[in-house]
């Protein structure tokens, strides 16, 4: 025998017999088995170099990974029962590695797979669709509760918030919300209406609220971004709630913008001309409207209807009442100007309508005051 061949059939030996200095077995059936287990830790071995356990591969591989060592486990007790002079303790302690570094990554990914389920629960609170009634019972509060938010959100990142996810999604346990992918798809819409609400806006609560709820949208998509960086569409969002926000200028822009629509508003509302003059009416609706108690100062009454209208019940057609309406413009002790439309009543006795009357609707409307004559 030539020595290349000699060389060839050693090699042969070691590749299926196992690490150097071990001796395979003798036991034409446990020789089987110990190939089985050579193949067995092989397989393990391509395995660990196409996703390292260790790192949280894909739950697939480890179950794989997992299983060839326990079908390794079963052909090394085989091997012991069919040779049981046979000394496995090389093999035995491969496999027990191999077992170790198996346990360690499950244990990995059953953690990994709990706190995907907490990460979703968080990002479901954080972006959550922010609403316009967050922030619109005035300054102080809409201040208030864009800190909390900014909180919540900072908390998240300082708390691996990007790191979390990118576990998740090694696992392929990472998911958006269906709200939150309407928003990231819906953004440019969305800011759009916010644009025009906060422009149009004539309360100064209503114009706040829209400066803080594209606040909030700023610190929402840069926390969507910080988090899942490779989110291309986040960063787009970003972007267009801070053009946005920088368009709309400060708190104190937001006022004057309410403040300007307001007075364009009021300076459209115009008393409606007199249907007639009857002072002894006029001074009716005139103690009807102090009776409610506001303490506001009667600037004009102008009746709106030529008479008084009966009223009846609607089913059995009694006559309840006479009504009329009229255009009251009045000041209150702030100095605003409000117009109403204000409706009186009278009740029916059984044989006339009694002397006095009362409110019975109105509806009221801000207005210039010089408009008020």
């Amino acid at each position: 025998m030539t020595i290349k061949r000699a060389s060839a059939i050693l090699i042969l030996v070691f590749f299926y017999y196992g690490k150097a200095g071990a001796q395979a077995p003798t036991n034409s059936a446990a020789k089987i088995y110990y190939k089985g287990v050579l193949k067995h830790f092989e397989t393990i071995k391509n395995l660990k170099s196409q996703s390292n356990p260790k790192n949280d591969g894909p739950q697939s591989t480890t179950k794989q990974y997992l299983s060839e060592v326990d079908k390794a486990e079963e052909k090394i007790k085989l091997i012991k029962k069919s040779q049981p002079d046979y000394d496995i303790s090389a093999l035995t302690a491969e496999l027990n590695e191999y077992k170790s570094i198996g346990s360690e990554t499950k244990k990995s990914e059953e953690n990994a797979s709990i706190d995907a389920a907490k990460l979703r629960h968080e990002m479901d609170v954080i972006f959550k669709a922010p609403s316009l009634n967050d922030f619109t019972g005035g300054q102080s509060s809409a201040e208030s509760a864009l800190k909390d938010y900014k909180t919540l959100c900072s908390n998240f990142l300082s708390n691996d918030g990007k790191l979390r996810v990118d576990n998740a999604k090694k696992i392929d346990r990472f998911s958006y919300s269906s709200s939150f992918s309407m928003e990231m798809n819906g953004f440019a819409s969305t800011a759009s209406i916010l644009k025009t609400g906060y422009n149009k806006s004539d309360t100064e609560n209503g114009a706040i609220g829209y400066y803080y709820l594209v606040s909030k949208y700023l610190v929402y998509w840069e926390t969507a971004k910080s988090s899942v960086p490779d989110e291309k569409l986040f960063s787009d969002n970003y972007t267009l709630a801070a053009n946005l926000l920088k368009e709309m200028g400060s708190v104190e822009t937001a006022k004057n913008i309410a403040k300007n629509n307001a007075k364009a508003r009021m300076a459209k509302v115009k008393i409606p001309v007199a249907a007639r003059k009857d002072v002894a009416t006029e001074t009716l609706f005139k103690k009807a409207f102090e009776a409610e108690g506001w303490n506001e100062t009667i600037m004009v009454v102008n009746l709106r209807e030529h008479d008084w209208s009966i009223v009846k019940h609607e089913n059995t057609g009694v006559i309840l009442g006479r009504a009329q309406t009229a255009a009251i413009a009045a000041k209150n002790k702030n100095g605003d100007c409000l117009l109403y439309i204000f409706t009186i009543m009278q009740d029916y006795n059984g044989s006339g309508y009694q002397s006095n009357a009362y409110r019975r609707s109105h509806d009221v409307t801000f207005m210039l005051c010089e408009n008020a004559k």
